[in-house]
């Protein structure tokens, strides 16, 4: 499979993982709206080693985390402009009772850190995912 295309469909899957599993990320119009809102979060990650170059830092784990979330907050933000109904952001719940005898601090975050969580969250994804394609080739 070509290299751009396998980089394509690990961002598109890295995005619907996201916006499947954080609750106040809301995509609307079913498979169709995921694969719209993934392929151009897919799009602009493709890019992310490529600023790392233009800003002359090395192409390592934590510069892929940094400009990552910086390129997934631009993206998510721009959602509201790009595909108009299809995604939504409003507040979600972190933590709280996560069954049996485990129970993590409950965190409630408004829009904002929805969007923030969000992007922390796929670039960490894009990172680690990006590291360990290098050790197995």
């Amino acid at each position: 499979m070509n290299k751009n295309i396998h980089l394509f469909l690990r961002h598109l899957f890295i995005f619907i993982t996201v916006a499947a599993t954080i609750g106040g990320i809301h995509v609307r119009n079913g498979a169709f709206g995921y694969i719209v809102t993934g392929a151009i979060f897919a799009l602009a990650m493709m890019f992310v080693p490529s600023v790392i170059k233009f800003f002359k830092l090395p192409v390592n784990f934590s510069a892929q985390i940094l400009i990552g979330t910086l390129v997934s907050i631009l993206i998510f933000f721009s959602y509201r402009y790009l595909v108009l109904g299809f995604i939504d952001f409003g507040g979600t719940v972190l933590g709280g009772n996560v069954g049996g005898l485990v129970e993590l601090p409950r965190v409630e975050l408004d829009k904002l850190g929805t969007v923030l969580y969000g992007a922390l969250i796929a670039s960490l994804l894009s990172a680690i995912m990006q590291e360990t394609g290098k050790k197995s080739n």
